[in-house]
């Protein structure tokens, strides 16, 4: 024990300096570990985690793939800074930042090059989304004009369980990969709806390339986009949850969006 300890203070208190301890991809040294190996690590982990930043010494973990099973019993709760750089998808961004997030609203960065950010935006505009329970809430904001867009797409977890099925996710960060192709046509369409120079309804497809498939099959995703009043006159046609129903008609909503399936392309 330190001759300078005093009950509930820290390493500061007592002059001490930091330490970061690094530990650069830890998921692939984690992969080479036995299971004996590996319980012994996490073990060690939780100690430093836990009890390390009382006495200075801090963790830094740096990996591609941050899931659950190599940061168990606990230790993610007790990262209290997280960054996750460059393109992530929602699962990666699941991961990293547990699934409580997806109540929360994500900005994104309106540029060729699509990732979740909470800065500025180029173009002084910014996108939103909210994922919930079967509906995605996107929000396009110009910040020159203080206009807000927003629209909601309905059936959106069948999306992305039709991925789950046909899509091979080592593709997901690419810009092909169809949840990316599926954003940037959603800012497309907000902003001219924004500036009144899209046509209502619409209907589009998101493909998925023949090499993204499990099947080596081309597929496409269908969608059909409306306005709020067209949407609530033929709701009774479609099976959707009823908080989603709900939300469309709160009087901000610009548009919806609906999934309506996929289909191969021969």
């Amino acid at each position: 024990r330190h001759p300078n300890y005093k009950t509930g203070e820290n390493y500061a208190y007592l002059g001490l300096p930091p330490c970061f301890l690094i530990f650069d991809e830890y998921v692939a040294f984690f992969e080479m570990l036995g299971t004996k190996e590996s319980v012994g690590l996490l073990s060690q982990l939780k100690k430093i985690v836990m009890l390390g930043r009382q006495a200075g010494y801090f963790l830094i973990v740096a990996c591609q793939r941050p899931d659950a099973k190599y940061f168990s019993d606990g230790i993610r709760d007790n990262f209290n800074f997280r960054v996750g750089l460059g393109r992530i998808s929602e699962l990666g961004y699941g991961m990293l930042f547990g699934s409580d997030v997806k109540n929360d609203m994500i900005f994104y960065r309106l540029s060729a090059d699509l990732h979740k950010t909470d800065k500025l935006c180029q173009n002084n505009k910014k996108r939103s989304e909210r994922i919930t329970m079967g509906y995605l809430q996107m929000q396009l904001m110009n910040e020159t004009t203080e206009t807000i867009t927003i629209g909601i797409c309905l059936n959106i977890d069948k999306f992305y369980a039709d991925l789950d099925f046909t899509a091979n996710s080592d593709f997901e960060k690419w810009d092909e990969y169809p949840i990316e192709r599926f954003h940037e046509k959603m800012r497309v369409i907000l902003e001219e709806m924004e500036n009144k120079q899209q046509e209502l309804p619409l209907l589009f497809s998101i493909p998925l390339d023949e090499e993204m498939s499990f099947l080596n099959i081309t597929f496409c995703y269908n969608f059909i986009v409306m306005d709020k009043a067209l949407f609530l006159h033929t709701q009774h046609e479609f099976e959707l949850d009823s908080e989603a129903l709900e939300v469309c008609r709160n009087e901000d909503i610009g548009c919806v969006v609906l999934y309506l399936g996929m289909n191969t392309v021969m």
